[in-house]
């Protein structure tokens, strides 16, 4: 029997055990001193390094291989699709499975699927041009499609070994370590993309090792995860898979409705997502295009440090605080100075000014809303939950998102020539609106409210004084 009720018995025994620890201010020392926590984050900076090779690697490659717009789009889309059909499927398993070992095989997939990127471009002069394109996208689908799994299951993970009072600290360090990695990945990837792109894969074969050493240690040495009542193995002998698929929706659904504000959030995200298929692939073209920018691969990367680098500024001091509290009125206020930014893109040609006046504000709001998000989520959702809530989450994102792609790319496909600013000023525009919109039905639901209890709060005010 599949358990659907929201309030458990565990879920009020968590919540009594929190509010015992709520006089207890926050210690990054006691996230550091964690060392199931230390074995993730340590692993997913060397992936996400390699992973920063990967993406620059083929967005040129592809490009420099078509001169098609069109190809680009096509490949966005076939990338995201599986996100659409397997997403559902990620709660099953995250919340099923021990999140260690499925945070292990994402990243043995992401090596092997790198090792596959250089043998495919080692035999791109002995095999059709056609086929070389569909093993690059099959490829780089299998790395992506992984990630439904990956990221819930750390998510889930973190709420797991981190006492709450800890939770902002633990997403806002590991955010700022992340996005370390994410200055130094494009940076050499940039570097070495230029040189030639097999490098930039073998880089990515390396990172992808050590980060499964670390994986490995989370394993063997790490806190296991506690039985939570579901079990896989009624999973794989259910007749009816598709039942228990639908029913652990239902399931992620109803605790998304449970709670409005994280509703609110990720029905917001849907949207901008749709919205955010301007920049997947227009941003790419703009660079590259000699009619655009014309820059190579290192001021890609470069730019691309340039966002990481913001996210780690806005990470260091999303770590000074004890609580952000209502991070939703944050949270689309932030989206709001994306959508700017996007409009700006439409129109600014020079890199220093895009530097500056485009993926600066971009970093601060990549930094911030994702540890927001996070925490967020973590705070309110109990933990043989997180799977199925965040799965929901990219089912609709993924759909938004594909949507968006879809329609840029049958008009790239059917009308010649449209300059790239006009999609990203549509694109820009639209995000505005619709976070125009969720201003005014944050003040008619009253979402605007505090994220925490008043004993809550009176506490965080005595700790500050």
């Amino acid at each position: 029997m599949i358990r659907d009720d929201f309030v458990s018995e565990e879920d009020l025994m968590s919540a009594a055990k929190s509010s015992q620890e709520d006089d207890i201010p926050p210690s990054l020392k006691e996230v550091l001193s964690n060392k199931s926590f230390l074995f993730v984050f340590s692993g997913h900076i060397f992936e996400l390094m390699g992973a920063n090779a990967i993406y620059i690697a083929l967005m040129f490659l592809i490009y420099s291989f078509t001169q098609s717009t069109t190809m680009i789009g096509v490949f966005q889309i076939v990338t995201m699709l599986p996100l659409i059909f397997l997403a559902p499927f990620a709660g099953v398993i995250v919340d099923r499975v021990d999140q260690r070992k499925i945070m292990l095989f994402s990243i043995v997939v992401r090596l092997i699927t790198a090792i596959g990127l250089v043998i495919v471009y080692f035999l791109q002069n002995t095999i059709q041009s056609s086929l070389y394109l569909i093993l690059l996208y099959l490829l780089f689908t299998i790395r992506v499609s992984i990630w439904p799994f990956f990221s819930p299951a750390k998510s889930a993970y973190t709420k797991l070994i981190i006492k709450k009072r800890n939770l902002l600290k633990a997403n806002s360090f590991s955010s700022t370590a992340l996005q370390v990695a994410g200055v130094l990945g494009p940076i050499i990837s940039g570097v070495l993309i230029a040189v030639d792109y097999s490098i930039g894969f073998i880089f990515a074969i390396i990172t992808s090792f050590i980060s499964i050493l670390f994986f490995l240690l989370l394993v063997l040495k790490g806190q296991k995860p506690p039985e939570n009542g579901l079990s896989l193995e009624e999973f794989k002998n259910s007749k009816s898979k598709l039942r228990i698929v639908v029913n652990d929706f239902k399931v992620g659904i109803s605790a998304i409705r449970s709670s409005p504000k994280i509703g609110f959030v990720i029905v917001i995200m849907a949207f901008v997502s749709f919205a955010f298929a301007g920049i997947d692939i227009m941003w790419p073209v703009i660079l590259q295009d000699p009619a655009e920018m014309n820059l190579n691969s290192t001021w890609f990367g470069a730019m691309e440090s340039v966002v990481a680098g913001a996210a780690i500024l806005a990470g260091l001091v999303v770590m000074l605080f004890k609580r952000l509290d209502r991070k939703v009125v944050l949270m689309t206020g932030l989206l709001v100075i994306e959508g700017t930014a996007m409009i700006l893109m439409a129109f600014i040609r020079n890199e220093w000014l895009m530097v500056f006046l485009i993926m600066l504000p971009f970093g601060i709001v990549d930094g911030f809303f994702g540890i927001t998000f996070e925490t967020l989520i973590q705070e309110n959702t109990p933990y043989e939950k997180q799977g199925r809530v965040l799965s929901v989450e990219y089912f609709l994102s993924s759909l938004t998102l594909t949507t968006g792609l879809t329609i840029i790319t049958l008009i790239t496909m059917f009308i010649e020539n449209i300059p790239p600013s006009i999609f990203l000023y549509i694109a820009g525009s639209i995000e505005l609106v619709v976070l125009l919109f969720g201003f005014l039905f944050i003040f008619k639901k009253k979402l605007f409210t505090s994220d925490y209890s008043k004993s809550e709060t009176n506490i965080q005010t005595k700790n500050i004084q």
